[in-house]
């Protein structure tokens, strides 16, 4: 019964197109069947997840409505996370919600009170892979990028702006240093394919500027490249002939990587094998 609430939302608001009937339903039902939020942490996984679904949807509701105010809906999303915790769904849309929160921000607002906002928004887009894989290519990428993006900006104002306190180097490098360790943590827990999907990605961040960041980008490549050498190698052999020096050796610093001396044999003959093709288009068949 307590599923009938949850169910009767979506139908109003498809055949009504009235958003705020479909979020006092779901509102009523919530106040009727889960009083109590502290209750239903206790309560049977069926109601668990009908909990969070409802949650979910009324946060979402708000959102589209903007009915409420951003931290108000924060906690709707954060509920729906907290009463089941396994649901890739509600931790995807958590993390994109705190996602534009984030962007929504000034840099002095977001470096003074919201670092550890923003490492937890990363640590949500990894956390729901470890639940499924249908956001995968939303929740892989964004991941990737959030921290990529970071560690590129900090590298950039420490060289232009050493010795400014309002440019809050310190606090962003430790706050860094905790998102690159959860990256790492998420390479040796989720499998390989996932952080496959976003190969070219990774490839393309190769000449990142901040060390450690480039140390998890080779670690990554490496990963893929172990896993899947055949597909991996076709895509990253496309920077053998970069005209960037630095593209180039990073390129080299990775194919010359300890852990991938059980592949060395089969990097060589890859490597010969599109030196006889890149050749082969220098001839003229005219």
């Amino acid at each position: 019964m307590s599923r009938l609430f949850f169910k009767g939302s979506p139908l109003v608001r498809s055949k009504t197109i009235l958003k705020v009937r479909a979020l006092d339903t779901l509102t009523k039902g919530l106040d009727m069947h889960f009083p109590d939020m502290e209750q239903v942490k206790n309560a049977s996984m069926e109601d668990r997840r009908t909990c969070a679904e409802a949650k979910l949807l009324v946060a979402t509701y708000n959102d589209e409505m903007v009915n409420v105010d951003m931290d108000l809906n924060l906690k709707n999303y954060r509920y729906a996370v907290l009463i089941w915790n396994r649901w890739e769904k509600s931790i995807v849309y958590l993390a994109q919600y705190q996602d534009r929160l984030l962007n929504a921000m000034e840099l002095s607002e977001f470096y003074t009170n919201h670092l550890e906002f923003f490492s937890q928004t990363v640590m949500y887009f990894g956390k729901s892979l470890s639940y499924g894989t249908e956001y995968i290519y939303q929740s892989m990428p964004r991941m990737i990028s959030l921290w990529l993006d970071f560690g590129a900006q900090l590298s950039k104002d420490a060289k232009a702006g050493a010795g400014r306190s309002n440019l809050f180097i310190q606090d962003r490098t430790e706050t860094l240093a905790k998102v690159t360790r959860t990256i790492e943590n998420f390479t040796s827990k989720l499998p390989t394919y996932m952080f496959f999907t976003a190969f070219s990605q990774i490839v393309s961040r190769i000449c990142h500027p901040h060390d450690e960041c480039f140390r998890l980008i080779r670690a990554i490549i490496v990963k893929c490249i172990l896993e899947y050498p055949n597909h991996a190698l076709w895509m990253f052999m496309s920077l053998h002939k970069s005209p960037y020096q630095l593209r180039l050796n990073r390129f080299n610093t990775v194919l010359k990587d300890p852990r991938l001396k059980p592949k060395a044999e089969f990097i060589t003959k890859f490597q010969t094998l599109v030196k006889v093709f890149v050749s082969s288009l220098q001839y003229d068949i005219t």
